[in-house]
């Protein structure tokens, strides 16, 4: 039955007063931002290169700024850092040319190199940026990555701590590593496995482990890096020599970079948070804790002034970015708050000024009401449960498709996430242009009970007992978010109802 806003305000204004009362304790220390976002959770790092959240995107979009960046009406790629792009060699060669008064949050003047060390920390394997792949259209950049070497390569080794080159011969590195470390380059020559004993079993026994013995060709003489053979130098990363990457700085104001093959979004992916450039002093300066609001450098219209854990961050006007007569805020603050309850109630009551999403039991009111600061729209995202393929009995293909055709995503949908979201038969939102994927099957009970049984008998085939006294057993994990445990608790009735499939519910 339908609920009206009026009928279920007892309820609100008791949480309200809650999150009130949480709110001002809170917000006793601080005075009030000129603009407050509910940003969901806590930001999990704002390392540009690290991160891969969209709580983390809200607010490195606020205190970075790429090459280019997103029109605020459009989304279509406008001007950054750059402020124009020579697209050239049919759509492969890109050439941008930066502000000649873009600087950083220090000061100091921002140059191409700067964009050099940052995409080369995206790309640098010791990084591990969750966003590497997507500059894979850079020749050679995968290369550089996944460290696919073969004999002939040419390539540069950055050395351990312990390790000292002669003055005449250091390079200071250009990678994600501390300037203490030291880069040579040569030419691989062989690639040999060799055993290592530094790894354990459980009893304490040595385990083998098999780990590559380079020998690379520096200055017309053979060396041998290792990092625990005798004889040979220890060093802490090799992979192909980064010269090999275009992505190349022709002068402080002009920044070069070579494609595979035409890429139509590339200039949307220089506007995608991973690749804000990050200050290289700043980095090597403070290692692990540069991102600290007493340390970090930025270029974006606001700097970090707060980080409280698991309550807020707090961003102030940068003086120093290009654009800031154009910045009319000077404070922000974005709250690490989960409950789309407790974000709805300071809405309502003036503590903050932006919600991304409201109880999906109040959606159908606010929508009657057509209030107009209610705004839905479509959202790009897809939700979907992995399969653990390592377990023997999700190896089974067909009990994987009978799995998905067991579930009725409609009525989840109608019932549970109410935003007016469509079942998913294939991963690319379809809000996405100009694609037209194949589909994966609809919600049939009775095809998934056929392809259940057929996996049962090939199951127990393998020697897997299943009958009516051990019924297939599987566990399901979620997060906690509010609806995930609604639509966990769907799955597991319906697994149960049309498979006979019983699913343990872990809330991680």
């Amino acid at each position: 039955m339908r609920k009206t806003l009026v009928r279920w305000w007892p309820i609100l204004a008791f949480l309200v007063l809650i999150s009130g009362v949480w709110f001002w304790l809170d917000q006793n220390s601080l005075p009030p931002a000129d603009y407050t976002i509910c940003n969901n959770t806590e930001v999990r790092t704002l390392d540009p290169a690290q991160s891969e959240g969209v709580p983390e995107g809200r607010v490195l979009w606020s205190i970075f700024e790429g090459l280019y960046a997103h029109d605020p009406r459009t989304l279509a790629p406008i001007p950054g850092v750059a402020e124009s792009c020579d697209i050239l060699d049919d759509g492969r060669r890109y050439v941008f040319h930066l502000r000649d008064n873009a600087r950083w949050s220090d000061g100091s003047l921002m140059t191409a190199g700067d964009f050099v060390y940052s995409l080369r920390r995206v790309l640098h394997p010791l990084t591990a940026s969750p966003y590497s792949h997507e500059l894979w259209y850079i020749v050679n950049s995968d290369l550089y990555t996944k460290r696919e070497l073969k004999a002939g390569d040419k390539v540069e080794i950055e050395l351990s701590e312990e390790e000292q080159l002669p003055a005449d011969k250091a390079l200071l590195h250009n990678t994600a590593l501390d300037s203490k470390n030291r880069i040579l380059k040569g030419t691989l020559r062989e690639i040999q496995q060799v055993p290592s004993k530094e790894k354990f079993k459980p009893d304490g026994t040595p385990e083998d482990d098999i780990t590559p013995e380079y020998v690379v060709e520096i200055d017309g003489k053979k060396q041998s890096f290792h990092p625990t053979k005798e004889n040979s130098r220890p060093y802490t990363s090799l992979t192909l020599d980064f010269d090999l990457v275009p992505i190349r700085a022709l002068d402080d104001r002009t920044l070069e970079i070579v494609l595979k093959h035409p890429v139509p979004y590339f200039l949307e992916l220089m506007a995608f948070y991973p690749y804000s450039p990050v200050q290289r002093a700043c980095v090597e300066k403070y290692g692990p804790n540069w991102t600290r609001p007493e340390n970090i450098v930025t270029n974006g219209p606001f700097k970090l002034q707060h980080h409280r854990f698991r309550e807020r961050i707090r961003v102030v006007k940068n003086k120093h970015y290009w654009d800031a007569d154009t910045v009319k805020l000077d404070t922000v603050d974005f709250l690490s708050l989960e409950g789309t309850s407790t974000a709805l109630n300071l809405y309502l009551t003036g503590q903050t000024d932006w919600i991304e999403r409201v109880p999906p039991t109040v959606m159908s009111e606010l929508k009657r009401l057509q209030r107009p600061d209610y705004k839905p729209a479509d959202y790009i995202t897809t939700s979907f449960y992995r399969l653990n393929v390592t377990n023997p009995l999700l190896k089974n293909k067909k009990l994987r498709h009978a799995l998905n055709m067991a579930i009725d995503k409609q009525q989840i949908c109608d019932t549970i996430v109410l935003g007016g979201q469509v079942p998913a038969r294939n991963l690319v939102s379809p809000v996405i242009d100009n694609h037209d994927p194949a589909l994966g099957p609809a919600y049939d009970p009775i095809a998934a009970k056929k392809l259940f049984e057929e996996a049962c008998d090939e199951l127990r085939a393998e020697g897997h007992v299943i009958d009516a006294q051990h019924p297939l057993t599987l566990q399901l994990q979620f997060n906690n978010h509010e609806l995930h445990s609604a639509v966990a608790q769907f799955a597991q009735d319906q697994w149960w109802r049309n498979l006979k499939v019983r699913v343990e519910l872990n809330e991680l």
